[in-house]
């Protein structure tokens, strides 16, 4: 399995950070000194004795002005023009350094890899100078999909550096995952961790979605669950959170779902319409159907989510839920525009119900039942029952109940309904 890589950095591409690497490399070439990873500096003067001649200061200072200028083609030519048999390794890997540097930035790939081939072919060079170079090609083959080689380069890196970095490991991973081997990425990934952990320094977020996403590819579902927590408590983002709520969508773990999603809307996340739409669901099943109506009531006035027919029926249970019938009644009026169905002459009656108008609830529920395709026709008829005994129709409603009692979903309903009756007779 194949994956896209990521980009090489953007700040190669652009002017301040090109400035930024022009000053970085005039220091190094003077104090031997190079940035391996973003997180440790290491001095690489160690193995060198070899010092930079004052000339070649000044020719990579004036190369380095037209390159800052824009005039990359003049710069790369004044570089090329400092080689001379009388260099000592140390200051021709700096210039090809520096060469390889503005060809990565000008994004000619091959020719920084040549550039980069060239630092390390330099006898006695500071090892942070060669193993910078070795892992700049490596990130360019990366960027280039060539990850066979990466794996080969972070290889020879890893087997030369005193001190493995955070991004040798994630670079490695990177490369291992994007081959299909999300199990060598993990172990990559758990490495580079352990020395976040030690540096205490904050994981950035590219990092975490990898490890994201190689737990997830071996089946690791405890640790997807706790790297998806990490990235919201430091990346909080609307795809977090529903990710993680969608490893809670297992049956028992509802409550779960629930809190991350609700957690997720109250901060104010949850922007995509079925994602809210699950909320609502899970607010009117955990008896919070307020709350329920209160954002699909809002999600639909701010069109997040579409007034479909639905979604309205949707508000209308969430407010009978919450006790709100006239709310309920005033969505239903509008509903039989768009459809006519028993289920909807069902939500009327419930609505009629909660407002104590009895005969028009019966009407509503007569008319549901008329319906071939109704579902749970025996809970409208005991709802149909209800209303007749508070009309006063009580045999009917008796002869209904008795009906029932031989309904697998409403026998209990009913049998309590029968004793009620017996007493209110008496």
């Amino acid at each position: 399995m194949s994956r896209s890589p990521a980009s090489l950095p953007s700040r190669l591409h652009n002017r301040r950070g090109r400035v930024d690497y022009i000053r970085f490399l005039l220091l190094g070439v003077v104090f031997g000194v190079y940035v391996i990873g973003n997180a440790q500096a290491q001095q690489v003067s160690r193995n060198n004795t070899q010092s930079v001649n004052p000339k070649i200061y000044q020719g990579l200072a004036i190369a380095a002005e037209s390159i800052e200028a824009g005039r990359t083609k003049e710069g790369l030519s004044k570089l090329r023009s400092m080689f001379t048999d009388k260099l000592n390794p140390y200051e021709r890997a700096s210039i090809w350094s520096y060469i390889a540097y503005v060809y990565t930035a000008e994004k000619n790939y091959g020719e920084a890899l040549k550039s980069y081939a060239n630092v390390t072919e330099q006898s006695n060079i500071p090892e942070g100078m060669a193993l910078s170079a070795i892992f700049a090609q490596a990130r360019i083959h990366l960027f280039q999909e060539n990850h066979d080689k990466t794996v080969e380069l972070m290889q020879r890196w890893f087997n030369v550096a005193t001190e493995p970095t955070v991004d040798a490991y994630v670079v490695m991973a990177q490369a291992h995952y994007f081959k299909g081997n999300s199990a060598e990425a993990v172990v990559q990934l758990e490495k580079a961790m352990v020395l976040v952990i030690e540096y205490n320094i904050q994981p950035k977020e590219a990092w975490l979605q990898l490890l994201r996403a190689s737990y997830s590819d071996v089946g690791n579902v405890s640790k997807t669950i706790a790297t998806l927590e990490q990235l919201i408590r430091l990346y909080p983002k609307e795809e977090y959170f529903t990710q993680l709520a969608s490893m809670y969508s297992e049956p028992g773990r509802e409550q779960q779902q629930l809190q991350v999603l609700e957690t997720a809307n109250d901060a104010g996340y949850l922007k995509n319409p079925n994602d809210l739409l699950v909320l609502v669901s899970l607010l009117m099943h955990n008896n919070k159907a307020s709350k329920a109506a209160d954002i699909l009531e809002k999600a639909l006035q701010n069109k997040t989510i579409e007034s479909t027919p639905d979604n309205l029926r949707k508000l209308v249970h969430a407010y009978l839920l919450a006790n709100e019938p006239e709310k309920a009644l005033q969505i239903l009026t509008d509903l039989p525009k768009l459809s006519t169905d028993g289920e909807l002459y069902v939500n009327f009656g419930e609505a009629y119900t909660g407002l104590n108008r009895w005969q028009e609830a019966v009407d509503a529920f007569n008319l549901a039942l008329k319906e071939e395709k109704l579902k749970q026709r025996d809970y409208v008829r005991a709802l149909l029952a209800q209303a007749l005994f508070y009309l006063g129709r009580h045999q009917e409603a008796e002869k209904i109940f008795k009906s029932l009692t031989k309904s697998t979903e409403m026998q209990s309903v009913a049998t309590e309904w029968l004793k009620y009756l017996n007493t209110h007779r008496t």
